[in-house]
């Protein structure tokens, strides 16, 4: 995450990794192994126990220790899980 000034320099940066390992919707997502076969090739080795995926069950904060205004927030997505690092939403606020 980048928060951008006026001009779109970046003024503060910072990485982060989300997801965790959730063994149990996989467990139940497999009671029919046979079925596995249907799953696309895109799907290899990421439906695996153990496996990290992306979507903990709770909101993930990044707080920051840049206290100037900025203008702009720029999320790159630098890898994913599956087919898509697609984002659902992102909230913005300011220090209270």
């Amino acid at each position: 995450m980048d928060l951008l000034k006026e001009d779109k320099s970046v003024a503060w940066t910072k990485k982060a990794a989300f997801g965790e390992v959730r063994d149990r919707a996989f467990k139940a997502a497999f009671a029919m192994p046979q079925h596995f076969s249907a799953y696309a090739p895109a799907f290899e080795g990421i439906l695996q126990p153990g496996v990290k995926v992306p979507f903990p069950p709770k909101w993930q904060d990044i707080e920051t220790d840049y206290a100037d205004a900025i203008r702009y927030v720029r999320v790159s997505i630098l890898s994913y899980w599956a087919l898509g690092g697609g984002i659902n939403e992102i909230q913005v606020y300011p220090k209270e």
